[in-house]
C-alpha cells in the first residue's frame, strides 16, 4: 500500500504467489516437493516451499497489496502464511466426498481433485477480510445410464485477515450458497461494474442455464438462473470458463461442446449474443481428453484454447471467429523423466505479467509460456516446457479472476466510485523501477494503470533524450521485467505513455 498526497492506492498485486508441486512426504527427493512462483521480484523466482499439503487441481491463493502471501488452500484445508492450517480452517468442502478422497486413502493433505472448483475473492468493502467459493464434485450415474461430472453443493468460507494475531482465522465455513448440480469446473468470476462487488457465473451441467451469484458487502446470494445459447450436450464433460481481462465476454469450453462465448454485462450480470463455435480441426475434441483449457490474452483481442496435444488462437476481432482458428503449439512428444510424465497440455491461465502460463496433464516439472499473447499466430511466442519448476506438479494450475479490472466508468453502476479525475490522474502517476540502481535485470512497477483510458506503452530514454527502448505493456497486467545488462552506465528516463502523452515517469540508473 503506497500514500501518495494523501491518497492512499492498491497494489493490487493479490495474484502475485502461485503454489505448485507436492509436499515434503518426499524431501530427500529432490524431483519433490513444493515450490512458489513468485511474481514480485526481480523476475518469477522460484523457492521451495517446505509444506504438508499438496497443492491438486483445486489451487487458490491469496496475497495482500504488496505481494505476501497471506493463505492458500488446496481444497481441503486452508493454510495461512506459515504453513500452518489457519485457525478453524480444517476440512474445507467436509463430506463424503472429502472422507473418500483424503481420509479413506490416507492423504490427509493432498487435496481435492476439482478443476476449477476454488475462488479466493477479496472482501467487498471490508480490506481485512476475504472469501474462498468453493464446490464439492461427484460423479454420479443417472437413470439414463449416463455418468456425469458435477458439483452439487457450493459452498463460501470467509477469513478474517487479521485475526489470529494477523495470521488469519476462518469465521465462517462451508456455508452453504446452493445445492442444486452444477458442472464440474467451469467456475469463474468478474468484477462487478461498481469496481467493488464480484459477478460469479457457473453453468449447470446438462443444460443451456447458467446460475449467477453476486458477492457485496452484504455477502452472497443467487441472483438469478439465465437459460440462453446452445444446451451442454457433454453430459457434464470436464471443462474450463473464464471472462475476459475486460470482463465483457464470458467463455466455456469442453472437448465435446466445442466453445461458447457470451457478451456480458457488468452491471446486471446478463449473458446475451451466444455464439457457438466448433472446433475447426477434425479429433481436436479427442485430443483434448477430456478438458479444455481457456484463456484470453490482456487486450481481449485473442482466444487461447489448450488441447492435450495443440493450442489454438481465435481472432475475436475477426468477422469470422471460428474460420480465424490458428494452430500455435503442439506436443512435441516429450516427457519428464519418467516416460508417463508427458509435458503435454491442460489448463491455462493468464499471469500478472501479461503472458498465459499453461500445465500438464501429468506431473513434470515445467509450465509451457505464451510469452506475446497479444500477438498473431506464431508471434505470440509460445514456448513449450520453457519454465522450469524443479519439482513435479501434479496438473495443478491456480484460478485467478482480473482483480486489477476497476470500475466500469461512466456506466450507470459505477455509483461505488468516489474518485475524481483529477484523483484518478494522481493514482496513475506511481511508477516504481526497481532495483535502482541496476546491472542487469530491472521491473517496471505499473500497477496503478488506469485502463479504463486505454492502453500504454513503455518508453526508456538516455540522458541526451535518444529512444533506447519501447513496446507496448500488455493491459491489466501489473510490471514487466527487462534485460538491462546491454544499456550504457548512466541516467535514464522510464515512462509510461498512452496516446504520446506521459501519464508516469520514474527515473532508472544503470551501473
Amino acid at each position: 500500500m503506497f500514500c501518495f498526497l494523501g491518497l492512499c492506492v492498491s497494489a493490487q498485486k493479490t495474484d502475485y504467489q502461485w503454489l505448485f508441486g507436492y509436499d515434503n512426504y518426499a524431501a530427500s527427493d529432490t524431483n519433490f516437493g513444493g515450490v512458489t512462483m513468485d511474481f514480485d521480484s526481480t523476475y518469477p523466482i522460484l523457492t521451495r516451499h517446505i509444506r504438508i499439503a499438496d497443492m491438486n487441481e483445486c489451487n487458490a491463493s491469496y496475497c495482500n497489496d504488496s505481494g505476501r502471501l497471506l493463505f492458500y488452500t488446496n481444497g481441503g484445508d486452508i493454510f495461512d502464511g506459515r504453513d500452518s492450517i489457519m485457525f478453524n480452517g480444517d476440512s474445507i468442502n467436509y463430506g463424503r466426498q472429502w472422507h473418500e478422497d483424503l481420509i479413506a486413502t490416507n492423504e490427509r493433505y493432498s487435496g481435492l481433485r476439482n478443476i476449477q472448483g476454488m475462488l479466493a475473492l477479496s472482501a467487498p468493502g471490508d480490506s481485512n477480510k476475504a472469501y474462498i467459493i468453493h464446490c464439492i464434485d461427484w460423479l454420479s450415474d443417472f437413470q439414463s445410464g449416463v455418468s456425469a461430472f458435477l458439483v452439487d453443493t457450493t459452498f463460501y468460507s470467509l477469513i478474517d485477515l487479521k485475526g489470529n494475531n494477523g495470521f488469519g482465522q476462518v469465521i465462517k465455513k462451508n456455508q452453504v450458497i446452493n445445492n442444486d448440480s452444477l458442472a464440474y469446473g467451469y467456475l469463474s468470476d468478474v468484477k462487478h461494474g461498481n469496481g467493488r462487488d464480484w459477478w460469479i457465473v457457473h453453468p449447470y451441467y446438462i443444460n443451456n442455464c447458467y446460475y449467477e451469484f453476486l458477492l457485496t458487502d452484504t455477502g452472497i446470494g443467487l441472483t438469478g438462473v439465465q437459460c440462453i445459447g446452445d444446451s451442454m450436450f457433454g453430459y457434464g464433460d470436464l471443462g474450463t470458463s473464464c471472462f475476459s481481462p475486460d470482463g465483457g465476454k464470458y467463455f466455456w469450453v469442453n472437448s465435446t461442446d466445442g466453445i461458447h462465448m457470451f457478451d456480458f454485462d457488468r452491471c446486471t450480470g446478463v449473458l446475451s449474443n451466444p455464439q457457438h463455435i466448433p472446433f475447426p480441426i477434425p479429433g481436436f475434441g479427442d485430443s483434448i481428453t477430456p478438458i479444455a483449457g481457456i484463456a484470453v490474452s490482456p487486450s481481449n483481442q485473442y482466444l487461447y484454447i489448450v488441447g492435450n496435444v495443440m493450442i489454438l488462437q481465435y481472432d475475436l476481432l475477426a468477422s469470422n471467429i471460428g474460420v480465424s482458428a490458428d494452430t500455435v503449439g503442439v506436443f512435441d512428444g516429450t516427457y519428464d523423466i519418467y516416460p508417463q510424465n508427458l509435458n503435454t497440455f491442460f489448463l491455462a491461465q493468464l499471469g500478472p505479467d501479461g503472458k498465459i502460463y499453461i500445465n500438464s496433464t501429468n506431473g513434470t516439472q515445467t509450465l509451457h509460456v505464451i510469452n506475446r499473447p497479444d500477438q498473431k499466430g506464431d508471434s505470440c511466442l509460445f514456448a513449450r516446457h520453457s519454465f522450469d519448476l524443479h519439482t513435479f506438479n501434479e496438473s495443478s494450475l491456480p484460478n485467478f479472476p482480473n482483480y486489477r479490472l476497476d470500475a466500469l466508468q461512466g456506466s450507470p453502476c459505477d455509483t461505488l466510485s468516489t474518485m475524481t479525475t483529477e484523483v484518478r490522474s494522481i493514482k496513475e502517476k506511481i511508477l516504481k523501477v526497481f532495483p535502482n540502481p541496476a546491472s542487469d535485470i530491472v521491473t517496471v512497477d505499473y500497477g496503478f494503470t488506469d485502463w479504463n483510458k486505454g492502453a500504454v506503452s513503455l518508453e526508456i530514454t538516455d540522458a541526451l533524450g535518444q529512444l533506447v527502448y519501447t513496446q507496448s505493456l500488455p493491459m491489466y497486467s501489473g510490471y514487466q521485467r527487462l534485460d538491462v545488462s546491454r544499456f550504457a552506465s548512466g541516467l535514464y528516463n522510464v515512462a509510461i505513455k498512452r496516446s504520446g502523452a506521459a501519464v508516469a515517469v520514474a527515473k532508472l540508473v544503470k551501473e
